[in-house]
């Protein structure tokens, strides 16, 4: 079993060479430019949420608000092959070494979700 050091070390490492995985939880206006913003900055990043229609348009380039250069950056996101989407918060979790939760809803539901997943990788 590895100690907390050892995963610490880890994961820092996946994080400073990007090589970790980065689950957005939440792609409202905070969620989407931060994810945006770490696919820019070269990590792969999977944005979830449980809207269908909002995923639908970041899948398909479109900005689901405004937002200056939103758009733009969607695109490149996409064009990076970096960046992908997704309905599935538990599967997109479970991939990921690292979890931004950016929801304005009750978190508990959440909550749950993520101490069974960490449960489960431990």
């Amino acid at each position: 079993m590895y100690s907390l050091n050892k995963q610490f070390e880890e994961l820092k490492k996946k994080i400073i060479d990007k090589e970790s995985e980065i689950c957005v939880v939440g792609l409202g206006q905070v969620g989407l430019p931060t994810a945006l913003s770490f696919v820019n900055s070269g990590y792969n990043v999977t944005g979830v949420d449980t809207n269908e229609e909002l995923i639908n348009k970041i899948s398909n380039c479109v900005s689901p608000f405004q937002e200056e250069n939103l758009q733009e950056f969607i695109i490149n996101a996409q064009k990076s092959g970096r960046f992908s989407v997704s309905t599935k918060v538990e599967e997109s979790v479970r991939r990921s070494n690292i979890i931004i939760v950016c929801v304005a809803t009750i978190l508990s539901q959440y909550v749950i979700l993520f101490q069974s997943v960490i449960l489960m990788k431990n």
